[in-house]
């Protein structure tokens, strides 16, 4: 499936699936209603810097590529929860016309 894992679009496939194993973990969390202490996020994301620079080696290069994935990934986020946020908010409405 990755061209190679030394390669960097094998070490960015690696950081990618880490990264979807933590949303869908962190979803099924939240739809079980357990919620993380802020303090264990900043420790897993702490974690996932480890993570990307040991998978970029020290390159500076890849490193700037990892944050630029990070940057996406929490956009990504972001714009979910914004969705999330939207169809509760529709979920709402339609239950007050009812």
């Amino acid at each position: 499936m990755f061209p190679s894992i030394g390669s960097l679009v094998g070490k960015l496939g690696i950081d990618r699936i880490i990264k979807e194993i933590k949303k869908i973990i962190y979803t099924i969390l939240d739809m079980i209603g357990i919620k993380l202490p802020k303090w264990l996020d900043k420790i897993i994301n702490l974690i996932d810097e480890i993570i990307a620079f040991i998978l970029s080696g020290g390159s500076s290069k890849m490193m700037t590529t990892f944050s630029i994935q990070e940057q996406n990934y929490l956009n990504e986020l972001t714009q979910l929860a914004k969705l999330e946020q939207a169809h509760q908010f529709k979920f709402q409405e339609d239950e007050d016309e009812e």
